[in-house]
C-alpha cells in the first residue's frame, strides 16, 4: 500500500517519516542548489569547501557516521575509489561529484528513517513505504539511471546469493551487479549497516529492469516471495512485457531452478530432477515446481551448500499447511 492510501492525517505522518526532509547543512544547501540549478558544479564547490576546512584532528571519526559524511562527503573512505571507478565507467567529474553527494545524503536520510521504524503501530506495508521513500536515492536513479543499460542482448535477474549473480554472468547474461553503474555501487563499502543501503539496491533493481529489451534470465536457488526479485522486479517486467507486447514487440521470462552440489557447483534442475547445465522454464511455477520437487525428494542431508534453500522450501511449505516427509 502507497502512502497516498493512507487515510486523513496518517498519510501525512507516514509520508513525512518516509521522506525525511533534506538534512541540513552543506548537504542541505547543495541539494537545494542542485535542484533550483541543475549545476552539478556546486557538488565541486562545497566539496573543495568541505576539504580545505576539515579538521585533522577529527581523521578518527567512526566510518559509519552517516551524519558527518553527509556534510563532508569527501572524508568518507570509499571517496578516492569511487572516483576511480566513475571515471573509468565513463561518468564525468560534475556527475560523480553530485552523485556521492546524493549517495552520502540518502545513507544519512536512511538511517533517520530505519530509526523511526521502532514505531510499534506501524503496518507492514507502511514500514515498506517508508523504508522504500528516499528522495536523495531517487535522485541517484534519475542522473544515472541510464548507464544501467545493457549491451548483451540477454538480462539477468537472480535469487540466493552471490555465486548465483556470478553463475547468472557466466552464462552470458548481465546482471545489474555487472552493469556499467551497478559494477561501480557493487565495489564500494558505503555504510557498515547494510539496510540503509538495501533500498537504493531496490531502487536500483527496479531501474535496471524497466530497461530490459529481450529475453530476461531469471535464476534462482530458493523460492522467496518477499524477495526483491519476486515482490519487485518480476512485477515490474510483467508490466513492462505488457507495454512492450502494445508496442509489437516481446519481453520474455526464461526461468532457471539451481541447485549447489555438496562440491560446491551450481547445476539447473530438469523436468525429471536430474542436474544438468541449462534448464530454462517459460513459467514460473513450473520452475519452482521443479526445484522444491528436488530439494524434497532428492537433497543430501549431508550437503552444507544446499541446507539453506532445503530448510526455507520446508519452512515454506509447513507454513502453507502443506505435507512433506
Amino acid at each position: 500500500m502507497r502512502a497516498h492510501d493512507l487515510p486523513g492525517d496518517r498519510q501525512d505522518r507516514a509520508a513525512q517519516a518516509g521522506r525525511a526532509t533534506a538534512p541540513s547543512g552543506a548537504a542541505g544547501r547543495m541539494l537545494a542548489l542542485q535542484r533550483a540549478a541543475g549545476n552539478a558544479a556546486v557538488a565541486r564547490a562545497i566539496a573543495e569547501r568541505t576539504q580545505d576546512t576539515q579538521d585533522t584532528q577529527d581523521t578518527q571519526v567512526s566510518w559509519g557516521d552517516a551524519a558527518r559524511y553527509a556534510e563532508r562527503p569527501v572524508e568518507h573512505p570509499e571517496w578516492p575509489l569511487f572516483q576511480i571507478l566513475m571515471r573509468q565507467a565513463g561518468f564525468g567529474r560534475d556527475t560523480l561529484e553530485a552523485v556521492w553527494q546524493l549517495l552520502m545524503g540518502g545513507i544519512r536520510q536512511q538511517e533517520a528513517v530505519e530509526n523511526s521504524l521502532s514505531d510499534a503501530g506501524l503496518s507492514r506495508s507502511e514500514r515498506r513505504e517508508r523504508r522504500s521513500g528516499n528522495d536523495w536515492y531517487r535522485q541517484v536513479v534519475d542522473l544515472v539511471g541510464d548507464h544501467l543499460r545493457i549491451d548483451t542482448p540477454t538480462m539477468g535477474l537472480w535469487s540466493g546469493g552471490l555465486d548465483v549473480n556470478d553463475y547468472a554472468s557466466a552464462k552470458g547474461h548481465t546482471t545489474l551487479e555487472h552493469s556499467n553503474l551497478g559494477q561501480v555501487i557493487n565495489s564500494l563499502r558505503l555504510h557498515p549497516n547494510f539496510s540503509l543501503i538495501g533500498p537504493l539496491w531496490n531502487l536500483l533493481s527496479v531501474a535496471f529492469v524497466q530497461r530490459a529489451t529481450g529475453p530476461v534470465h531469471i535464476f534462482i536457488r530458493a523460492h522467496d516471495p518477499d524477495s526483491v526479485l519476486q515482490d519487485q522486479e518480476i512485477p515490474q517486467l510483467r508490466r513492462m512485457r505488457e507495454l512492450h507486447e502494445q508496442a509489437g514487440r516481446e519481453i520474455s521470462l526464461v526461468w532457471h531452478p539451481l541447485y549447489t552440489t555438496a562440491e560446491g557447483t551450481i547445476r539447473e534442475v530438469s523436468p525429471d530432477l536430474r542436474l544438468v547445465d541449462d534448464a530454462p522454464y517459460r513459467q514460473r511455477d513450473l520452475c519452482v515446481a521443479a526445484l522444491y520437487s528436488y530439494l524434497l525428494w532428492m537433497h543430501d542431508p549431508g550437503n552444507p551448500h544446499s541446507a539453506r534453500a532445503h530448510d526455507e522450501m520446508r519452512a515454506r511449505l509447513e507454513a502453507n499447511h502443506n505435507p512433506h516427509p
